[in-house]
């Protein structure tokens, strides 16, 4: 939607609000700043505002995505809400926003007194197309070196909240790069720790959730690749009446879609799992399985 469209609408988002890329959304721009809850990716991309929505800096194919989960009645609630885009020029810390086209979004933390977050890197193929040789290899070195080559999944990042210390503990990429297999169940431990294993069951009942629709749907019609398990919970013990726990779906610039008459670029892990998403998910089922055992 080119500036200065007259075609601009105010809406509040929720899961039954429909995607439609013809129309650009209004925001609250004077109270839009960088996303406070962001743990995964560059800073930036990701922006917030005070009505309950987050714009996500996006590309054609991010856009696409929507349209797709659209046009084919896809509303699962592991899909962040999207009506629309809208296009930003303006300027947030030191960084100036020139004509950038941003997917609105839900605010998936809106419901959160003090929300911990987890970002996971699911798939054994993150990458997209098109892509250097070069660039390949150096993707498939690090999928080798991390829990991506060995779980199929990797942390990507970590905000938690400590209630007996009033603040945030946060991790960045760099820690999950550094974790073996092993070290990944005291990694959910750490991330869960300020809820109750009510936290850890209601995460295990969304994975296995997710990991049916991969099965019946996602994996015969979508190349995932790139995209990221959000899990957020109400880190705050003393809260009275927290929001359920989500778990959500995100980042889609590099989806392809497997029965559009145009060959994939797929690297095939096993017949069936061409991204390697469903190898990820067992094992994330597993290891939740395990750390809410513990708990229990």
């Amino acid at each position: 939607m080119a500036e200065g469209s007259d075609d601009v609408h105010d809406l509040t988002v929720s899961a039954s609000t429909p995607f439609n890329p013809e129309i650009e959304i209004q925001v609250d721009l004077a109270s839009v700043k960088c996303l406070d809850s962001q743990v995964g990716g560059h800073r930036g991309i990701f922006l917030s505002s005070k009505d309950g929505k987050v714009l996500k800096r996006c590309i054609a194919e991010e856009i696409n995505f929507y349209r797709y989960l659209a046009e084919n009645g896809i509303s699962e609630s592991f899909f962040p809400a999207s009506p629309g885009t809208m296009v930003l020029s303006m300027k947030i810390d030191d960084e100036v926003i020139t004509n950038e086209t941003y997917l609105v979004m839900e605010d998936l933390t809106k419901a959160f007194n003090h929300p911990s977050v987890l970002d996971i890197k699911v798939g054994t193929v993150p990458w997209g197309w098109p892509i250097t040789e070069e660039k390949l290899q150096k993707q498939i070195r690090k999928r080798e070196a991390t829990t991506t080559g060995k779980l199929g999944f990797r942390i990507t990042g970590m905000k938690m909240w400590m209630p007996n210390q009033g603040n945030y503990d946060i991790l960045d990429r760099t820690f999950g790069h550094h974790l073996a297999p092993e070290d990944v169940p005291p990694a959910i431990t750490r991330f869960s720790e300020s809820g109750k294993v009510d936290v850890l069951k209601s995460f295990l009942e969304q994975l296995i959730k997710f990991e049916a629709w991969e099965k019946s749907y996602g994996t015969k019609n979508l190349g995932l690749h790139g995209a990221s398990l959000l899990f957020i919970y109400e880190g705050e013990p003393s809260v009275a009446d927290p929001a359920a726990p989500r778990l959500c779906l995100i980042d889609f610039p590099h989806t392809e879609y497997l029965k559009t008459g145009v060959t994939p670029r797929l690297e095939a892990w096993k017949e069936g799992d061409h991204d390697g998403i469903l190898f990820g998910v067992s094992n994330l089922v597993k290891i939740f399985e395990e750390v809410a055992r513990a708990r229990s």
